[in-house]
């Protein structure tokens, strides 16, 4: 349970930690009396993010969050710029109308799903201002504001090398990351079985 130091703020948001660290803010989109005392249920993609397993035990907290005002965002795949070409939609509005239709809140160096027609694309949260995390929804959660979406332009579409080499950093980023995660990972797994002794 947490700590009510100060009134909650409409709409109440929450903090996501993991044992490695690692961090969301969302708020609840629904209370179930039917889930079990001490469980939360978190979307498939927030989990994948995350790097979280079923029942793994995570820290959630109340948490004051600035709205946003300016949002950077990096796709995972130059696949995302054929689609949006196709879509014959503005990048930006793109964006700008996907977060708002499918998050509450952003946090730097997390992924969010963006659709475009009937492909969905990871996208990741390069920068938030003001704040490392944002809400992206107001006190009346029905209407939406604006924010400054910016995002890495396209690369050269006619030069395939440009395009490959676009691709191979994202992945190479993102690879570096999940490296990182998984060796933290082991790293407490082992701290756990040398801390619990012979048996």
């Amino acid at each position: 349970t947490c700590a009510r130091q100060a009134p909650w703020e409409s709409p109440a948001m929450f903090e996501i930690k993991t044992e490695l660290g690692r961090k969301r803010h969302c708020m609840v989109l629904d209370w179930r009396s039917e889930v079990e005392a001490g469980l939360a249920i978190l979307p498939r993609w927030v989990m994948d993010d995350l790097g979280l397993a079923e029942r793994e035990c995570v820290q959630i907290r109340g948490i004051r969050l600035e709205l946003a005002t300016y949002v950077k965002l990096q796709p995972h795949s130059a696949d995302f710029y054929d689609a949006v070409a196709m879509a014959d939609i503005e990048t930006g509005k793109l964006l700008l109308q996907s977060l708002q239709s499918q998050v509450s809140a952003l946090t730097e160096d997390t992924c969010v799903p963006i659709r475009v027609g009937d492909q969905t694309f990871r996208m990741q949260v390069v920068q938030l201002r003001p704040q490392a995390a944002v809400r992206i929804v107001d006190k009346n959660v029905k209407a939406h504001f604006k924010f400054a979406v910016d995002f890495e332009p396209a690369p050269d579409f006619a030069d395939e090398a440009a395009r490959k080499a676009f691709n191979k950093r994202i992945l190479e980023k993102l690879k570096s990351g999940k490296d990182k995660q998984e060796s933290d990972k082991l790293a407490m797994e082992e701290r756990r079985q040398g801390g619990r002794g012979p048996g």
